[in-house]
């Protein structure tokens, strides 16, 4: 494993693919604009699936609705991988909610930190920001994948203005004073992540396996009990979060009363009561 604060060594991390067994094929850059969008066209040309592309910069960095994310060069952990699982499409959707599951399960494995899943893409600590999720869909009836972006907060220790009070980084969120010091060890914890992603998304295509992954993310919901307004297909709606149902939607209960389920939001906000 690389020393605090070097670039992300690909040699070193497709090594320890190599030595667990995982079908990740490693690259990284050293600035690109978007991870997914290198993905993206070169699954244009070729077969990308298995691939994985870190990037130490990013200067074209993207959320969902086209959000910017914004990032310092080798600081954070910026990266895309392709898959195609092998489930019917209708249920590629479970991938966004373990995708957040494995990146909660690394940094506790190697940070101890419990971090908590806003539906439907973004992952918290103490209620704010650290990580992202992106995931989109490229390909035709025959050739269909997804491309899975993650920015991950790390070593960052200053957001620009009006993020500083919604967002944070693991070595800000650490309670040792060694992280808070030097900074998290990027390479080990991107191992790590590796092996999470690779076991994790493996259990969109088991029935069994995905019932167990969803029951680790419902523990670990940052919206059960509260009240949310949401954008939903160009309507905004509010209700209080009563949690997930088996498939990684969102269960609502509306001022009236009735329960919906919404499968994907646009925009999700906590609402103080009264």
């Amino acid at each position: 494993m690389s020393e605090l604060g070097q670039e992300l060594n690909a040699e070193g991390l497709q090594d320890q693919c190599k030595v667990l067994g995982l079908p990740w094929r490693v690259r990284v850059l050293a600035e690109t604009a978007s991870t997914n969008d290198v993905l993206r066209e070169e699954g244009r040309k070729g077969e990308v699936v298995g691939q994985v592309v870190f990037a130490e910069r990013q200067t074209a960095g993207r959320g969902r609705r086209h959000h910017v994310w914004e990032s310092a060069a080798g600081q954070d952990l910026l990266f895309s991988l392709a898959l195609r699982p092998a489930v019917e499409v209708a249920k590629w959707t479970r991938v966004t909610q373990l995708t957040a599951l494995a990146v909660c399960l690394a940094v506790e494995a190697e940070l101890g930190l419990q971090l908590a899943i806003k539906w439907p893409n973004d992952l918290q600590f103490r209620g704010k920001k650290v990580c992202g999720i992106l995931v989109e869909s490229f390909g035709g009836a025959d050739d269909r994948y997804l491309i899975i972006g993650i920015g991950l907060n790390v070593n960052g220790t200053q957001f620009a203005p009006g993020l500083a009070e919604t967002a944070t980084s693991l070595r800000l969120a650490s309670e040792s004073d060694w992280v808070r010091e030097r900074g998290v060890d990027r390479e080990a914890l991107a191992s790590c992540l590796l092996v999470e992603l690779n076991a994790c998304l493996a259990a969109a295509e088991n029935e069994a396996a995905f019932f167990e992954r969803m029951q680790a993310v419902r523990v670990r919901n940052a919206l059960l009990g509260k009240q949310v307004k949401l954008l939903h297909e160009g309507q905004e709606m509010w209700g209080q979060v009563t949690g997930l149902d088996d498939e990684g939607a969102l269960l609502l209960r509306l001022p009236d009363g009735a329960e919906v389920t919404v499968a994907s939001a646009e925009q999700v906000r906590t609402q103080e009561l009264g």
